[in-house]
């Protein structure tokens, strides 16, 4: 998970915004384990964002330089340890859902899976194979890089409705997003579903 971000428009630290007694990061953690994703790391901010345990926390390699850096260090982290894919995700996503995690899991483990809500890919929200090093420059040529740039290099992306996977970057669009959310019926996650790649790669049984 991503953390790193300014929150510039929503005006604090949207790691650490409380919804429903919880933090956004927590929040989107337990979501992520309801999934069957059992190897959580978080990326960026000058300390760990969250006390849960299990987690491991990585810096960000270009603190400010934007969330394409800090993909790239997630992957760097995942080719460290010698895992093939990676579920990445921001920490804004206040309504999501553990199906749509699920989702993102399926396919080829070639493919990078980007989430879409309502037809626009929601970056940097997908699955990303390790692989995807090969196609991009060090980090620090990617410092200001748009995801749009970096879609042009890679060989294989794959759109996926995901709807839970909307962000809120502003008070105004996390109000909307839990107004919403408050009259959306639950879906848990499928039983036929639940072995998933988890968050950096191995299978989990």
């Amino acid at each position: 998970m991503l953390v790193g971000g300014s929150s510039t428009r929503m005006g604090s630290d949207k790691a650490q915004l409380q919804v429903d007694g919880e933090t956004l990061v927590d929040r989107v953690l337990h979501q992520m384990s309801l999934a069957g994703l059992q190897r959580l790391v978080v990326v960026g901010g000058s300390a760990p964002a969250t006390s849960r345990r299990g987690v491991s926390w990585i810096p960000d390699s270009h603190p400010g330089a934007g969330p394409v850096c800090a993909c790239w260090d997630a992957l760097m982290w995942g080719r460290q340890h010698g895992v093939h894919s990676m579920v990445v995700l921001a920490c804004d996503l206040p309504a999501l859902r553990a199906d749509d995690v699920v989702q993102l899991c399926g396919g080829d483990l070639s493919e990078l899976r980007v989430a879409s809500v309502h037809g626009r890919l929601a970056w940097p929200n997908g699955r990303w194979p390790v692989s995807s090093l090969e196609f991009l420059p060090d980090a620090q040529f990617l410092v200001g890089c748009s995801f749009t740039e970096i879609l042009r290099r890679l060989p294989q992306v794959v759109a996926v409705e995901c709807p839970s996977m909307i962000d809120a970057d502003s008070p105004q669009a996390l109000e909307e997003i839990l107004d919403g959310r408050s009259g959306a019926p639950e879906r848990p996650v499928s039983e036929n579903l639940t072995r998933t790649e988890n968050a950096l790669g191995a299978p989990s049984d």
